[in-house]
């Protein structure tokens, strides 16, 4: 599903089915929401050693040309752990690497101790250090010496974003933890509570959704019956 599928379902949940001009939720509220709900449940995910396919990763390409390059908005998890990796490629001269070569990168306190180590980086070998900030990787070489700058040097960072726009499949989230998203936003956000039975047509999410939309949908539209015709019914007894 997309991001768009995705926070549809949810508004038409929280709306019954309704659609208003005059809605206090927007899409854009309810995208933020789902941002935030799927860097929680993706911490959990993660924390348990489980394998994240290639559909949850995103991708930023950058020349070296100031020494760093800007970080991209990315999951706060623990140890940088959505920092996937760092290729550099077409190296014009300098440095001792390869055509694409993967780039180690380091914390400040990291990159001290490692630059101490008897398994410090040779002359001419570059690697990142993340600043304190963690706003971007600075790039040296020759034992942190020498700021590495390159401007036919391109980096491509893999990572897991904060915000991520969709992929060629979809909202770069695991398959089986789509309606455990849906179900955490409606009920930290709005405080609406799904009973809905296991998708057993592996279609991720439609049939929950539309069994919990139809739900709303009735609980809504049917009318309650008016005075009138409680006091006819109270009279034929």
């Amino acid at each position: 599903m997309t991001l768009n599928e995705i926070a549809f379902n949810i508004k038409n949940i929280v709306e019954g089915g309704v659609h208003s001009t005059d809605s206090n939720i927007s899409l854009r509220q309810i995208k933020a929401m789902i941002h935030y709900h799927r860097a929680q449940l993706l911490s959990k995910y993660t924390d348990s050693g489980r394998y994240l396919s290639e559909k949850l990763y995103s991708y930023k390409r950058d020349a070296i040309t100031d020494g760093y390059i800007d970080l991209p908005e990315m999951i706060g998890f623990p140890n940088n752990r959505a920092l996937i990796s760092v290729m550099l490629e077409g190296i014009s001269g300098g440095a001792n690497l390869s055509d694409a070569t993967i780039v180690p990168v380091f914390t400040e306190e990291d990159a001290q101790f490692h630059l101490q180590s008897r398994f410090s980086p040779v002359d001419n070998q570059i690697y990142g250090v993340i600043d304190g900030s963690q706003s971007r990787i600075n790039f040296f070489f020759n034992e942190g010496i020498t700021e590495y700058e390159d401007a036919n040097a391109i980096i491509t960072i893999k990572y897991i974003a904060s915000k991520p726009e969709d992929g060629k499949m979809g909202y770069p989230i695991p398959d089986e933890l789509v309606a455990t998203l849906v179900e955490t936003v409606l009920s930290k956000e709005f405080n609406v509570m799904l009973t809905v039975g296991k998708d057993v047509t592996n279609n991720t999410l439609d049939d929950n959704i539309r069994g919990a939309l139809a739900s709303n949908i009735a609980q809504k539209t049917t009318a309650k019956p008016s005075a009138n015709a409680r006091s006819r019914r109270a009279r034929t007894r």
